[in-house]
């Protein structure tokens, strides 16, 4: 029926035009920036979040934060 490399070269076209494809169908769920040309839909945006729902990895530590840490640290430090 088919060769082996005949095989390989369909099945490498066929892997290709998944990716195109799902590539294609990834950058249509985003919406595009530019469709908008009201101004006033800037304004609809919501608004940031408070520092109480802010990234806690962005948020600077407490001082009782920062005293453990060091804690940590040094009873990490003297192990080795």
């Amino acid at each position: 029926m088919f060769r082996f490399g005949s095989r390989c070269s369909l099945l490498s076209v066929l892997l290709a035009g998944a990716i195109v494809a799902s590539t294609a169908a990834a950058q249509s769920d985003k919406p595009a920036a530019t469709s908008n040309s009201n101004a006033d839909d800037s304004n609809s945006l919501s608004p940031a979040p408070s520092s109480d729902q802010a990234d806690p990895l962005k948020r600077p530590p407490t001082e009782k934060q920062k005293k453990q840490q060091k804690r940590n640290l040094n009873v990490e430090l003297s192990k080795t």
